[in-house]
């Protein structure tokens, strides 16, 4: 036996792509790890223990072992799957298990114990948290032999699993929320449903940047959740700058609903009704009649459908506040979904970036309040009023070049005040196709 342990020293002195650490273990092992049944031999038994129920495979996962720390001694691991060996109990290795690297070894406060860092293999499974079993070995290598030994059972879960699992979850959400939206638009294709724009959509279906950012946030702050629940099988805490990153985003939805995000609030909601009387007075809503003349008219459809546009072109325009609103928030949401694999608990924004995108939001809020005025609705119920009166007489037959002029005029200011709340120019050809069909049903 001393022959054959020196000629491996002779051999292993002689290679020279072996280093000090691998030259420990062979001589560690050298007495054998296991036995014929794959017991742990010639090793008294030590109790090993980790941080989590759940752990992730790839991880350098802390663990520790009932072992007094020494600095000449050396600690190697062999980690297996439980499932590759049915019926393993006690300290068996399982078969195919590896070996896997262990780092930063140190003392803990009751100094009885030692921990120490265990690069998981990766699981090759989409299994959910398939059981492994963790083997510790403490080995003092002046004497080539095992000193100590600890197993622990634990379940390892795959990054293809939980990658998998968090965007199914989070594609459950979207077409939960898609089905919602399909059945308050009968007419809305299955795809176009999903598109999250159109979830996110005003009551007037135009695309709204704040209350797309709150469904964009939500969406990756709750899939990231879901994957570190599955990689860990704990709930991860949040850092305070994704909350206040949420709280922005609310914000701004409801700086854009105060002022008006897309569109007058009485066109979306009946629950201000007013009398006729009531127009030009002042009052927030749209005259009832109002209403139902850009409904009929089709200058507002009542099944419009967001479209990605709607983003950035305001009142016929790019408006740079919103170009600003979304490069920004792509910007946050890329670098949250990066960083927050890893850790969103220490997930920080810089102050700087938080800055800008609270800027971006404030000047998105701001330019609908430059082009917002007290008496917008009035003039719009008063422009509706005077256009509906123009082609009403066009209808009745006159169609003379004074009232077709009126009710250019009227439609232009109709036009006008369109543009201001709706934050759309309407063409000025529909305009037109207006006093055309109202002129065709006069000569009838």
């Amino acid at each position: 036996m001393r022959r054959l342990l020196l000629g491996l020293i002779v051999l292993l002195l002689a290679s020279g792509g072996a280093s000090a650490d691998e030259d420990w273990r062979r001589l560690c092992t050298l007495g054998g790890v296991a036995d014929r049944d794959g017991r742990i031999a010639i090793a008294p038994q030590a109790s090993a223990s980790t941080i989590s129920s759940v752990l992730p495979d790839g991880g350098l996962v802390p663990f520790s072992i009932e072992r007094r720390f020494e600095a000449d001694l050396a600690y190697f691991a062999l980690v297996g799957r439980l499932g590759d060996t049915p019926g393993l109990h006690g300290n068996r290795v399982p078969a195919g298990a590896r070996e896997a690297p262990v780092l930063h070894a140190r003392a803990t406060e009751d100094s009885q114990r030692t921990e120490l860092r265990i690069r998981l293999p990766r699981v090759e499974t989409f299994a959910l948290w398939p059981a492994h079993r963790v083997i510790i070995m403490v080995c003092r290598p002046n004497r080539g032999a095992i000193e100590a030994v600890g197993a622990i059972d634990v379940p390892i879960a795959g990054y293809g699993t939980a990658v998998v699992g968090a965007l199914a979850l989070v594609a459950l959400v979207l077409i939960a929320t898609a089905a919602v939206r399909r059945r308050m638009s009968p007419g809305l294709s299955v795809a176009r449903s999903l598109d999250p724009l159109v979830i996110a959509q005003d009551g007037l279906g135009y695309g709204s940047i704040s209350r797309l950012q709150v469904f964009f946030f939500s969406l990756i702050v709750f899939g990231l959740l879901t994957y570190i629940a599955l990689r860990t099988g704990v709930v991860a805490a949040i850092s305070g700058d994704v909350l206040i990153l949420m709280g922005i985003a609310a914000v701004g939805t409801a700086g854009a609903a105060l002022v008006g995000n897309t569109g007058p609030v009485a066109t979306r909601t009946a629950e201000t009704e007013r009398t006729p009387a009531d127009s030009g007075s002042g009052s927030g809503s749209l005259a009832p009649e109002t209403r139902i003349f850009l409904a009929a008219t089709g200058l507002v459809p009542l099944d419009r459908v967001a479209q990605w546009r709607d983003l950035f072109v305001a009142r016929g325009e790019i408006d740079i506040f919103r170009v600003q609103a979304v490069v920004f928030s792509i910007f946050v949401g890329g670098t949250l979904v990066i960083s927050g694999l890893e850790q969103l608990a220490a997930y920080e924004i810089p102050p700087t970036v938080l800055g800008l995108l609270g800027l971006s939001q404030a000047s998105y809020v701001g330019g609908k309040i430059v082009f917002r005025r007290p008496g917008d609705i009035a003039e719009l119920d008063s422009a509706a009023a005077t256009a509906r009166a123009a082609l009403a007489a066009i209808a009745a037959g006159d169609t003379s070049a004074p009232m077709l002029d009126q009710a250019r005029i009227a439609l232009g200011q109709l036009r006008r005040a369109l543009a201001l709340l709706l934050e759309e120019a309407v063409p000025q050809a529909r305009m037109e196709a207006l006093i055309a069909a109202a002129a065709r049903q006069g000569r009838q």
